[in-house]
């Protein structure tokens, strides 16, 4: 054999043999699976959802119920301290109803009248529909609801203007 044909063999060796360009292509290695999804995860994130959900629906029933007892009554008062008046009675049955023991006794014996001078106050500075929403609420709140009145009174501020005329 010749020194050229030699040549030519180990040439043809060495593309296809030593993985020069001819030689065949190389799979690629095969993605990791992912892992199995932790059955603790979906349970958490279903418990939160439900939990989302029903925070939201007692906010709507929360704001149904405000908004049930937060209205004008039929006829208004005439004059501003006539609608505070009104008012400020209101809030003195709701505390007599809503509190018990001694903080009763304390309100029925003279604690009430900085509350009261209080929201008097706060009430002259408002309107006469204001006042007379905030008499018809007052009435309407029940005692087991207490932890509303901020939002019942903040209600009707917002509905029927804040500022005297």
């Amino acid at each position: 054999m010749s020194r050229r044909a030699l040549a030519v063999v180990a040439l043809l060796w060495w593309a296809h043999g030593c993985g020069g360009p001819a030689s065949a292509p190389q799979a690629a290695p095969a993605p990791a699976a992912a892992p199995a999804p932790d059955p603790g995860v979906a349970a958490r994130k279903a418990e939160r959802e439900a939990k989302a959900a029903a925070a939201a629906a007692g906010e709507r029933d929360r704001i149904a119920a405000i908004d049930a007892i937060t209205e004008l009554p039929p006829t208004l008062p005439r004059k501003l301290p006539e609608a505070c008046a009104a008012m400020t009675k209101a809030y003195d049955d709701f505390m007599r109803k809503t509190l018990s023991g001694d903080m009763k006794t304390k309100w029925e014996t003279g604690g009430n009248e900085m509350q009261l001078a209080v929201f008097r106050k706060e009430c002259l500075q408002r309107s006469i529909p204001v006042a007379a929403c905030q008499s018809v609420a007052l009435g309407r709140l029940q005692p087991e609801h207490k932890d509303r009145l901020p939002d019942v009174m903040k209600r009707c501020v917002d509905e029927f203007g804040g500022a005297a005329p």
